[in-house]
């Protein structure tokens, strides 16, 4: 089975990233490695109350240099993005193994669905999450969401 990397860009996230963390199964996830990005509240201390947790810091501020910086941190065979205030359900590193297991060899990038969690409902969330894909913005592209 190969190793997961779980990638975490964070700037000022103390409200949210420890929700994240107690979410991702420690024994299923092989490294994770928050990258905090000039933080000025308690995202890195927070981090790093995980044992299971690398912190790496990123001094060029953007969610691409600190993803980015998270990319090339990583030591495992999968990489795996997610925001600082993703919602995980609780096999979400089981399913991840399982699509690779399953496509061995022909999978190079996945996506789940995704929604607005931000919004009164879920029901909303999705729905405007869909109209910026499928018929918005987005449309006609081929993007990497992240997983509800």
């Amino acid at each position: 089975m190969p190793r997961i990397s779980i990638i975490i860009p964070a700037f000022n996230e103390e409200a949210s990233i420890a929700q994240v963390l107690a979410a991702i199964p420690a024994n299923l996830a092989d490294e994770v490695i928050v990258v905090d990005n000039n933080s000025t509240d308690a995202t890195a201390k927070i981090a790093t109350s995980f044992a299971f947790v690398t912190l790496v810091r990123e001094k060029k501020q953007g969610i691409i240099q600190a993803r980015n910086r998270g990319f090339n941190e990583a030591e495992c065979e999968l990489i795996a993005r997610i925001d600082a205030d993703t919602k995980l359900p609780n096999v979400w590193v089981e399913n991840v193994h399982k699509l690779c297991d399953k496509h061995a060899n022909e999978v190079f990038g996945a996506s789940g669905p995704a929604y607005l969690h931000h919004t009164n409902s879920k029901r909303v969330g999705k729905a405007v999450g869909r109209l910026l894909v499928e018929e918005g913005f987005f449309k006609g592209t081929k993007l990497m969401l992240g997983h509800e």
